[in-house]
């Protein structure tokens, strides 16, 4: 009975060391498998973001005034500075925009000789806002030989309106009276009786 029961010790103590051998194998296998598994793994490297790329602001669109007043182009309003120049280059600007506007302001009476506004570069449904008083002027000499006009409209292919309360002064007076003794016109001009001041609007749809 002794022997059997050495017997069964014996087998099971065999089974427990085969049991155990094989854990041990189990738990170093799973263990050189993390090791190794962890040896691979990198961890990820940090990416420098990319600067990013400078953004223009992109500036407004430049919007043009609309209202070109001749005293900003020089015009005094004096009523004896010669304000021709100012009221021809307030045209030219204007010309440049649509639907803009040249404006004479009233309270000022402006002095402008023979002018001619031309139409050519024009953008349409330009106006001539007249709020203030143009005068021509009186001296002879501005005229020439006395066939031009005083102011001119020309090639106005885009349209113009001529608006406004003010007043324009050809200052006819001076030409047409005559107290009969000394005539307001030197006779040995090419004026002889024909009075300069007037006022000429051209319109071309060519």
């Amino acid at each position: 009975m002794s022997c059997i029961n050495l017997k069964r010790l014996t087998f099971m103590f065999v089974i427990a060391c085969v049991v155990w051998c094989s854990s041990i194998g189990t738990w170093i296998a799973r263990k050189g498998n993390y090791r190794q598994g962890r040896s691979k793994w990198n961890p990820p490297h940090k990416t420098t973001p990319k600067p990013k790329a400078p953004t223009h602001s992109i500036p407004p669109p430049l919007h043009r005034p609309k209202v070109f007043d001749v005293r900003r182009f020089g015009a005094k309003g004096n009523g004896k500075t010669d304000d021709t120049k100012a009221f021809q280059d307030a045209w030219s600007g204007a010309c440049k925009v649509e639907g803009s506007t040249v404006l004479v302001p009233s309270k000022f009476t402006f002095l402008v000789g023979p002018a001619s506004f031309s139409g050519v570069n024009c953008q349409p449904n330009i106006v001539f806002q007249l709020d203030g008083i143009i005068i021509a002027p009186t001296d002879f000499q501005c005229w020439g030989n006395g066939s031009l006009p005083w102011l001119e409209f020309t090639y106005l292919r885009g349209g113009v309106t001529v608006q406004g309360k003010g007043i324009l002064d050809g200052r006819g007076s001076k030409w047409w009276k005559d107290d009969g003794t000394e005539p307001k016109i030197p006779l040995n001009t090419s004026f002889q009786q024909i009075s300069p001041i007037h006022i000429i609007i051209y319109f071309s749809f060519h």
